[in-house]
């Protein structure tokens, strides 16, 4: 799954109606956005805390590229 690709997983997994959205569920969309780069970011934490951890730095680099970008989709997504 590509980067762009789990970005709207995630957002629609947040959203309350799981059907396909339109433009009036816009709020819904920003808060799903909201609630998915939350997750997101506490995922990046604990790969870089375990990287640390368990590691020593460098091991789980692709995961964490693979994560940042992930939530960089959702900080850029269109609606």
């Amino acid at each position: 799954m590509t980067a762009k690709e789990k970005a709207q997983d995630l957002i629609f997994n947040f959203m309350s109606n799981e059907s396909e959205y339109d433009s009036n569920d816009m709020i819904d969309i920003s808060n799903s956005i909201k609630f998915s780069i939350i997750a997101v970011n506490q995922i990046i934490e604990e790969i870089i805390e375990i990287d640390f951890q368990m590691f020593e730095g460098g091991l789980m680099e692709k995961n964490l590229k693979y994560w940042q970008e992930v939530k960089n989709e959702l900080e850029n997504y269109d609606t």
